[in-house]
């Protein structure tokens, strides 16, 4: 009678990394995270003189670095979902307005990939997922955002309140934010909420660190401003002359209120 076998066998696992092709060499790409981080680290300088120099040194560096053919993988990213948007979809930018954003992007801690920045008007707006990204970059810091329900004010504006809520160096705290956002053709709640969502998240990147920073997408254009009380009836000089006063008397809610303005 015949007597079945088992034949053990090992496979080996492969230790090597994944084999993969890189449009530029190791070198220019290790000098220009060189010249990233003297950028980034050059915002947390106080010495005025200092920061320039080291900023304008980085900013040199990188200019030198993207050369018209290094750029051409990252022109090939533009006005890709996996890259980032522009306002100009069916061209999109020359190459040297988009050097200049990709580094600012690069001083900013925002990736070129994953939309986390969007070129408007030749500028540099970091995206919901750009600011996402800073905030995740801060040593420290927990938050949660909640979502009131959208209410339509007008055919093209509607309101929303933004929960947040945040611990940083210990402390935690907790804010309601009233918003203003523009309603585009056919958006539905989600895209308001996402809307507000990144202007929460510069809000807070701001009270967090201190500074400011422009944020937009190309589905609007986007700018910030602090909401005003104003007199209808009152003359321009008792208007003026009132300012003080009125801006004295603002309630924390009005102070920051954040308007959308087309």
């Amino acid at each position: 009678m015949k007597q079945n076998t088992t034949t053990t066998t090992s496979t080996e696992v492969a230790t090597t990394e994944p084999t993969y092709k890189l449009a530029v060499n190791d070198q220019i790409i290790s000098a220009l995270d060189a010249a990233a981080k003297q950028g980034m680290f050059a915002q947390s300088v106080t010495n005025e003189f200092k920061k320039m120099f080291i900023m304008g040194g980085a900013m040199s560096d990188l200019r030198a670095l993207l050369t018209p053919e290094v750029m051409k993988p990252i022109m090939a990213l533009q006005n890709t979902p996996i890259g980032f948007l522009t306002d100009k979809p069916a061209g999109g930018y020359p190459v040297d307005v988009v050097r200049d954003c990709v580094i600012e992007a690069a001083f900013n801690g925002v990736s070129v990939c994953g939309n986390e920045f969007n070129i408007i008007a030749s500028r540099f707006y970091p995206t919901k997922n750009g600011l996402k990204h800073k905030l995740r970059d801060i040593a420290g810091l927990y938050k949660n955002v909640t979502p009131g329900i959208p209410k339509m004010v007008s055919e093209n504006g509607s309101i929303v309140t933004m929960h947040v809520d945040w611990t940083f160096a210990g402390e935690h705290h907790e804010k309601d934010l009233t918003l203003a956002i523009r309603v585009n053709r056919g958006m539905g709640a989600d895209a308001i909420i996402g809307k507000a969502t990144r202007k929460v998240y510069a809000w807070l990147f701001e009270e967090v660190t201190g500074n400011s920073v422009n944020e937009g997408d190309v589905t609007d254009d986007v700018q910030m401003i602090e909401a005003q009380p104003i007199e209808a009836t009152a003359t321009e000089e008792t208007a003026t002359a009132e300012a003080p006063k009125t801006e004295a008397k603002a309630t924390d809610a009005e102070s920051d209120l954040k308007l959308e303005q087309m």
